[in-house]
């Protein structure tokens, strides 16, 4: 059973699913990319991922040092105008 990562988010686990990409050109190593959905909660989400071990054992491994990502959601769009007259 092939290993993986872990996503904290504030502390909240996911666990990603990464879809293989091109080699990159500079190193020869094989990128890949892996979608997530963005917090629906506006402010500064601590965000952490750790790796995690295949096999019986599943372990995982130590959270990587916090960085911010700092959600700012769209203003809420007010309803169209109704029952308008001109003179």
């Amino acid at each position: 059973v092939p290993g993986g990562w872990a996503l904290y988010d504030n502390g909240s686990r996911t666990t990603p699913v990464f879809a293989p990409g091109t080699t990159s050109p500079v190193s020869g190593l094989q990128l890949y990319t892996f979608t997530t959905t963005v917090p629906t909660a506006a402010g500064a989400h601590s965000v952490q991922v750790a790796a995690v071990t295949g096999g019986v054992s599943g372990g995982e491994g130590a959270k990587s040092a916090p960085f911010v990502l700092t959600v700012a959601l769209p203003a809420t769009v007010g309803s169209q105008p109704v029952k308008l007259s001109g003179q």
